[in-house]
C-alpha cells in the first residue's frame, strides 16, 4: 500500500507538470491479502488400552480374564503374556490336551507345574468345567521383570467325568477363591511367566 500511494502521488499531486491531474487515471491500491500456514494436527498414535475383561471358551470351560483399566503401557506387554498363559493353562485343563504355546510363554517350572496338574485331573478320565475368573492386578513393576496378584475364583468350576456327569470337589467348596501370585520377566525371546502359585489365603 505504501508503494501504491507514492506512485499516485508522483503522477498527480506531487509537482508533476506533464499534464493536467483530470487528465489522469486514478490508480487504486489492490488491497494486500495474507495466508497464514494451517497447522497439521499431530498424528501421533495414542496406545489403545486392551479390554479389562476378556472371555475364552474351551468346550465346557469358560474363563472370565479381568484386567485393570490403568495399566501402564511398558507394563502392557507382561500382563498380556500373562492372559496368554492363563487362557492356554485353561485350554490344556478344559480339553485335556497339552497346549504346546505354553512352551513360549512359561519357564520350565511353571510348566511342570500345569503338567502336574493336568496329569492329576486325567488320571481317571476326567476333565474341567464351569467357569474360571481370574483377576489380574499389577503389584510392582521394576524394569524387566513385573510381579502380578489378583484373585482366583473357582467357586464356580466343576468336574465332568468320562461319562458326561458332573462333580463337585471338595477343594473348591472349602476355597473358593484363592489369591494369586505371578511373576513376569522380559527375556530375548518376549515377556513369559517364570513363577506362578496359588496362595493359601481367600481373597
Amino acid at each position: 500500500m505504501v508503494l501504491a500511494a507514492a506512485l499516485a502521488c508522483s503522477l498527480a499531486a506531487c509537482g508533476g507538470t506533464d499534464a493536467s491531474s483530470g487528465d489522469l487515471p486514478t490508480l487504486t491500491p489492490e488491497p494486500i491479502t495474507s495466508t497464514s500456514p494451517t497447522s497439521t494436527p499431530s498424528t501421533t498414535p495414542t496406545p489403545t488400552a486392551d479390554p479389562t475383561q476378556v472371555v475364552t471358551k474351551y468346550k465346557d470351560l469358560t474363563l472370565v480374564f479381568n484386567q485393570p483399566a490403568n495399566v501402564a503401557v511398558e507394563t502392557r506387554p507382561a500382563l498380556k503374556a500373562y492372559k496368554l498363559f492363563q487362557q492356554a493353562f485353561r485350554r490344556t485343563l478344559g480339553t485335556n490336551t497339552f497346549d504346546p504355546s505354553l512352551k513360549t510363554i512359561a519357564a520350565p517350572a511353571v510348566l511342570d507345574y500345569v503338567q502336574k496338574v493336568l496329569k492329576n485331573q486325567t488320571k481317571d478320565g476326567d476333565r474341567l468345567g464351569g467357569t474360571l475368573t481370574v483377576t489380574a492386578t499389577v503389584e510392582e513393576a521394576k524394569t524387566g521383570i513385573v510381579l502380578i496378584g489378583g484373585c482366583f475364583d473357582q467357586s464356580k468350576s466343576y468336574g465332568i467325568h468320562s461319562d458326561g456327569t458332573r462333580f463337585g470337589n471338595d477343594l473348591v467348596k472349602r476355597k473358593p477363591r484363592l489369591g494369586i501370585q505371578a511373576i513376569t520377566i522380559r527375556s530375548a525371546a518376549g515377556w513369559r511367566v517364570s513363577e506362578y502359585k496359588l496362595q493359601s489365603t481367600p481373597c
